[in-house]
């Protein structure tokens, strides 16, 4: 990533260790509850912002049933209002080719116990390069 003037000293990666567990579909229903709990806050920040100012926001995970889960638990928390606002777009590394969001959170929903096939995947540079170059 490279600095510019508007970011230079400061920090642009976070990372969160939420826990949770990947469950039998290969979700991580703690992760997709503290991303909506950080989407939430932004909504709440920028609230007296102009629609055109505000940040859009985009939720990445490599792996489809995470998204899937994403993708209901959103529909019951966040109002259609919000998704257009925010630009909110949710996919997996491939739905993000050529899109870029100014906040970008990813879900890897993986464990300690996930099955290795799963890290593995985690490492292909296509994937990883998308998912942390969309911001």
């Amino acid at each position: 990533m490279s600095s510019t003037p508007a970011n230079k000293g400061r920090q642009s990666v976070f990372i969160k260790k939420v826990g949770g567990v990947q469950d039998e579909n290969g979700t991580n229903s703690l992760e997709a509850e503290a991303i909506l709990i950080h989407i939430k806050e932004v909504i709440v920040q920028e609230e007296e912002l102009p629609n055109e100012h505000c940040s859009s926001i985009g939720v990445l995970s490599p792996f489809r049933n995470q998204t899937d889960y994403l993708s209901e638990y959103f529909k019951t928390h966040l109002t259609f209002e919000d998704i257009k606002r925010h630009k909110i777009r949710l996919g997996t590394p491939y739905h993000f080719q050529g899109e870029e969001r100014d906040i970008m959170l990813l879900s890897m929903a993986l464990d300690n116990n996930s099955h290795p096939a799963g890290f593995k995947y985690l490492n292909k540079e296509d994937v990883f390069n998308v998912a942390i170059t969309r911001a």
